[in-house]
């Protein structure tokens, strides 16, 4: 598991980025068809009664790593539950069933406190549970300390696919915290064939 979240601890340079085209055309394309949410208790609803765990969602950390999430009642958007994470070297990831060719598209709800970077990626698997070595990272840009932004991200299931993994982790700062909620994953519908 260590190799398969380092991507996600290998952060990219801090950019500033609009919406791609890519994913506004993906966002326009879920949003006409009226596409469903195909990440279970992707707003953190169903958590145990700690707090440390939350239906549906895994966790990791590298051994080396400090890295805490808890799942954090009144702390989401509206009152809801977020996940709430302390130091950085580890990540929460979901699995959700995935074809060859599908196009996915992912956002959520994310604010930091403090400073540091993340990266919002998607891991994909094949038949028992084997790692493709094919990535795809989206640096988040956030906006005001505090304030909630949508991170995003579009990427194409490889050949061999049968899940796609969500992978939400913490901040490159041990000092800063980061929160998510209203985990979303569609499945992009093609295009319609141009009429003649």
């Amino acid at each position: 598991m260590k190799k398969q979240c380092l991507t996600i601890l290998s952060l990219a340079a801090s950019l500033v980025l609009a919406a791609s085209p890519a994913t506004e055309a993906a966002a326009k394309a879920v949003k006409a068809q009226k596409c469903a949410n195909l990440v279970v208790n992707g707003n953190f609803a169903k958590i145990s009664a700690n707090g440390k765990s939350a239906s549906n969602w895994n966790f990791w950390r590298s051994s080396k790593s400090k890295a805490v999430v808890t799942f954090e009642k009144n702390a989401g958007i509206d009152g809801g539950t977020a996940a709430v994470f302390q130091d950085g070297g580890g990540c929460i990831f979901s699995r959700v069933k995935a074809q060859p060719g599908d196009k996915i598209y992912a956002r959520v709800k994310v604010k930091k406190t403090g400073a540091g970077k993340a990266t919002l990626t998607l891991r994909f698997m094949a038949a028992k549970s084997k790692w493709i070595n094919y990535t795809v990272n989206q640096p988040i840009t956030f906006g005001k300390d505090g304030e909630w932004t949508t991170a995003e991200i579009v990427a194409t299931a490889p050949k061999d696919a049968v899940q796609v993994l969500p992978m939400l982790g913490g901040l490159d700062k041990p000092e800063g915290k980061i929160y998510y909620t209203n985990v979303e994953l569609f499945k992009v519908p093609a295009e319609a064939p141009a009429k003649k």
